[in-house]
C-alpha cells in the first residue's frame, strides 16, 4: 500500500501537460492470499470446518492490541471457511521504518474508493486510507458477513471506525454486506447495532446513501423523532436501506410504523427523488419504493404473495403529506406481486430494485445476479439416520 500510494503521488508531475486535476480516478482495492489459486474450493467440505487444521510450524502473528507473537509450536489453524476468509490483516509500519501510525502518502486526484465483494478477505484500517485521499467523493463498500461470532465484533468495530472517519468530502456512500447460505449459516442477516445513529448524522451531508444489510432502517429513522426541527437533508437525492421490519413474518403494525417513520423523514428531504426500503431471502421479498417525478409522485409496494397490503390508510396519509409538500399533492399508490419461485436467494431481489446500480458496483451486481440464476449452488442435505450434514451439488 505504501509503495502504491508513493507511486501514485508522482502521477501528474512527470509530464507537465498532464494535470492531476484531469485524472479524477477511482481506486479499487481487494485483498487475497496467493494460495487461493491452489484451492478453488477443491475437496472443501464445509461440515469439516470445526476440525483441527494446522498452519506452518513457525507462526508470525500480529495482534492489533498486543503486538507481534513469534512461536515455534504448531497452532490449530482454521477450517476451509476460515481459510477462505483468512486471518484479519493489519498494517505493520515497521516495514517503512516507524512504529507510529502515520498516514499513507496523499493522493489528491482519487475521487472514488471501491472495496468490492470479489474477494472475501477484509481490508484493514480503511480509515487510515481515508486520510490519504483528501478529495474523495464516492465510497463504495462491499464486505462479507463474518463467518463466526468471534469475528463479528471486529467487523462492527471496523464499520464504526469507517463511519467515524468518513471524509466530509464524500457525498455518495454505498454499502452492501453480502452473505450466502453456505458460508453464513447463522449470522447472515444481522445488522450492526450501534451504527444507525452515526449513519443518520453522516447522511445529512450526502447526496446519495445506499446501505443494504449494514444498518437497519428503523435504527436510521429513530433519531429523527428526538429533534425533528433540527434534522434536515438539504442535498439527499437517493436513499436505499434494508430493515428486519420488512421480513415476511413481521406484524402489520411493525411494517406500518417503519413506513410512516420513513414518510416523516422524507418531509425533511426536499431534493429526494427516490427512496427504497427492502428485505428478503429465499422465496421472500418485500420492497417499498417512493419515486418523485416533476409533477407527481408514486409509492409502490412489491411483495411475494401479497399476504397483506402495507399501503394502508395511515401509510397513505403519511406519504400524501410528502406529495402535498413537494409535488402539489399528486400521489399514486400501487402494489405488485412477486412470484416466490423467482426469489432463489437474496440476490434475486436486486433486479426488482430501481437503485440497484447505486447499491452495488456493476461488476458485483452482474456477479450476484449470475450466481442467483446460473450458478450450480451447493445445498445441504442430511442423509437418513445421521446428524452430520452432507454437501450435495444440484
Amino acid at each position: 500500500m505504501w509503495n502504491l500510494f508513493s507511486i501514485l503521488t508522482e502521477w501528474g508531475t512527470a509530464k507537465p501537460y498532464y494535470s492531476k486535476s484531469m485524472l479524477n480516478l477511482s481506486l479499487q482495492l481487494s485483498v487475497y492470499s496467493p494460495s487461493d489459486r491452489d484451492h478453488h474450493f477443491r475437496d472443501h467440505r464445509f461440515y469439516d470446518d470445526n476440525k483441527t487444521y494446522y498452519d506452518s510450524p513457525r507462526i508470525n502473528h500480529l495482534d492489533p492490541y498486543h503486538g507481534w507473537y513469534f512461536g515455534e509450536q504448531v497452532i490449530p489453524g482454521p477450517g476451509p471457511k476460515h481459510r477462505l476468509f483468512g486471518r484479519p490483516l493489519y498494517f505493520d509500519f515497521r516495514y517503512i521504518g516507524t512504529r507510529d501510525l502515520p498516514s499513507l502518502p496523499k493522493v489528491d486526484f482519487i475521487t472514488s474508493l471501491i472495496i468490492p465483494r470479489q474477494f472475501y478477505r477484509p481490508i484493514p484500517k480503511i480509515e487510515l486510507i481515508f486520510r490519504s485521499l483528501p478529495n474523495l467523493e464516492i465510497f463504495r463498500y462491499e464486505p462479507w458477513y463474518p463467518i463466526s461470532t468471534d469475528r463479528a465484533w471486529l467487523h462492527e468495530a471496523d464499520l464504526l471506525a469507517i463511519l467515524d472517519s468518513l471524509p466530509p468530502t464524500v457525498t455518495r456512500f454505498s454499502g452492501y454486506k453480502d452473505s450466502n447460505d453456505v458460508l453464513n449459516r447463522s449470522n447472515g442477516g444481522s445488522f450492526a447495532e450501534n451504527a444507525g445513529s452515526k449513519v443518520f448524522s453522516i447522511s445529512q451531508r450526502l447526496i446519495e446513501l445506499d446501505l443494504s444489510f449494514i444498518i437497519d432502517a428503523k435504527s436510521f429513522f429513530a433519531p429523527f423523532n428526538e429533534d425533528k426541527e433540527k434534522d434536515s437533508w438539504d442535498n439527499l437525492e437517493g436513499l436505499t436501506l434494508t430493515s428486519d421490519s420488512l421480513r415476511l413474518n413481521a406484524s402489520p403494525a411493525e411494517v406500518d410504523k417503519l413506513l410512516r417513520s420513513a414518510a416523516e423523514v422524507a418531509l425533511s428531504m426536499p431534493k429526494l427523488q427516490m427512496m427504497e426500503l427492502w428485505s428478503g431471502k429465499r422465496s421472500q421479498a418485500r420492497i417499498f419504493r417512493y419515486t418523485r417525478y416533476k409533477d407527481n409522485s408514486l409509492v409502490e409496494w412489491l411483495e411475494t404473495g401479497l399476504s397483506f397490503t402495507a399501503l394502508g390508510p395511515s401509510v397513505k396519509r403519511s406519504w400524501q403529506m410528502v406529495a402535498d409538500k413537494y409535488v402539489r399533492g399528486h400521489m399514486d399508490f400501487e402494489t405488485r406481486d412477486i412470484h416466490p419461485d423467482s426469489i432463489r436467494c437474496r440476490g434475486s431481489i436486486l433486479p426488482y430494485l430501481m437503485r440497484r446500480d447505486k447499491t452495488l458496483t456493476s461488476a458485483s451486481l452482474q456477479q450476484i445476479m449470475w450466481e442467483a440464476t446460473e450458478l450450480k449452488r451447493v445445498r445441504r442435505q442430511a442423509p437418513p439416520h445421521s446428524v452430520q450434514p452432507i454437501m450435495h451439488t444440484v
